[in-house]
């Protein structure tokens, strides 16, 4: 339990939302860019918008509300963080949408450390990269991820891999 006055509380009160000013920078590029745009089709999102608590106005008040997500270890993450994001937009009160993004590729140390391969399967390898940093996503992994976000009332699905 923390009181709630405790400084350090107070303090992250005011930081999340407000202290490091990214959420009013998010908010004033946002309105300045559809002023000069004067386009209906013009939108501007925030990513990733989970990497800090889920409080009311995260990201500031742009249109739309992402976060990119690994699959590994579990690609479930694609749905908690979609979930998130949807709970964030929703407190903000301002009718902000919700865009996913999957990224396509694997950190290699994370997934298939270089290295650490069983000998029994050196045989059937075949690497074009033996040694890069990162490698694509399992097909399973893709197809979890996708239905995972497909069942969520999301406006946007995006990908992203080099």
């Amino acid at each position: 339990m923390v009181a709630d006055d405790d400084p350090i509380l107070r303090f992250y009160q005011w930081f999340w939302p407000c202290g490091d000013g990214w959420n009013e920078l998010n908010t004033q590029v946002h309105r300045e860019l559809h002023e000069a745009a004067r386009r209906s089709d013009l939108w501007r999102f925030h990513d990733p918008a989970v990497r800090v608590p889920s409080i009311r106005g995260s990201g500031g008040a742009v249109d739309v509300l992402s976060h990119w997500t690994y699959s590994y270890p579990d690609p479930i993450r694609i749905g908690l963080y979609t979930d998130e994001l949807l709970e964030m937009a929703r407190v903000n009160g301002i009718g902000q949408d919700v865009m996913k993004m999957t990224q396509i590729i694997w950190y290699r140390s994370q997934t298939a450390p270089i290295g650490k391969r069983p000998e029994s399967m050196e045989s059937f390898r075949i690497d074009r990269g033996p040694d890069a940093a990162y490698i694509t996503i399992a097909p399973m992994h893709l197809r979890e991820a996708f239905s995972w976000k497909i069942t969520r009332p999301i406006k946007e699905i995006m990908y992203h891999g080099r």
